[in-house]
């Protein structure tokens, strides 16, 4: 089912890259992008999923948002927080993010 031009438009960057990143995980035996070489490859997976352009700032802001989820490194409590039992179950926004968080680990 194709989405409707206002919910493409209001889908949260997050869930656009999430979507990316499920792609290309998929792709290469599970793994993320690790070079520049990858991470620019990953880039351009987003091109095609932008179906209307000229509403298109959600993916630029998926985008935007690529190299800031590789610059820095995951600490142990944002880790141990992401097993956490409730990120399974989305009791709540919080514990959702963390799902969403957590495929990035």
């Amino acid at each position: 089912m194709q989405m409707e031009i206002n919910e493409h438009i209001h889908t949260p960057y997050i869930c656009i890259l999430l979507q990316a990143l499920d792609k290309w995980k998929a792709e290469h035996d599970g793994q993320v992008p690790k070079n520049m070489q990858e991470k620019k490859a990953f880039k351009e997976l987003f091109a095609p999923m932008n179906r209307f352009r000229s509403a298109q700032s959600n993916f630029d802001e998926a985008e935007q948002a690529i190299y800031d989820c590789y610059h820095k490194p995951v600490p142990d409590n944002v880790t141990q927080i992401c097993d956490h039992p409730s990120v399974e179950t989305g009791a709540n926004s919080f514990w959702i993010y963390l799902a969403g968080l957590k495929r990035f680990i």
